[in-house]
């Protein structure tokens, strides 16, 4: 692994060789390996999560069982998703949401066109029957003004039969009170 890593034309990879040659062979790879990643993902067009969701407008929970279902390692905690899968993955996406556009768009033109065909009813009339019709329309605004003075009268009048009723609630027990009074005067309240 190492020839070959060296023979990509980077400097920064080509001193971590030469800086690390006095640790472990282990620590090497490891040190060789993260900085490929890194010049890959840079060089070679390679993608995280977050960049592939950005990049085909989907969430990353979609982006990550997208690289579950290809079969896709993880590097660290996250995937790196390489260009031509992206590249694959973007036509059918494009696709859909053209799709689905077209039937939104479809759906609107279909509801604008039932707006637009409204049925015109046709009746015959006589004179007699047009002459009624015509007063009942010119007379339509004012039954309608009419009907609202008239709603407010009734509220009105139901706030004044409720103060009737407590007003008699009170007289009644006014009167109780004091039919009781001349009753104990009388000695009527003994038996």
């Amino acid at each position: 692994m190492i020839v070959i890593y060296s023979l990509v034309n980077y400097k920064g990879l080509k001193t971590s060789i030469k800086q690390y040659s006095k640790r472990s062979k282990r620590k090497q790879k490891e040190v060789i390996k993260k900085k490929f990643s890194i010049f890959a993902s840079k060089y070679f067009l390679m993608y995280t999560v977050k960049e592939a969701s950005k990049e085909l407008n989907i969430t990353t929970r979609a982006v990550t069982m997208r690289c579950k279902k290809e079969g896709l390692k993880k590097k660290g905690k996250s995937y790196i998703i390489p260009k031509t899968l992206l590249n694959q993955w973007k036509n059918p996406i494009e696709e859909e949401a053209k799709r689905r556009f077209k039937k939104k768009t479809q759906k609107e033109d279909d509801n604008s066109a039932e707006e637009n065909n409204t049925e015109t009813i046709t009746e015959e009339f006589n004179e007699e029957e047009y002459q009624l019709l015509q007063k009942i329309i010119h007379e339509y605004p004012m039954l309608q003004k009419r009907l609202e003075e008239q709603t407010g009268e009734i509220k009105y009048l139901r706030g004044e039969i409720t103060h009737l009723i407590d007003s008699n609630k009170g007289l009644i027990k006014t009167l109780q009170q004091s039919n009781l009074l001349q009753a104990k005067d009388k000695g009527y309240d003994k038996d």
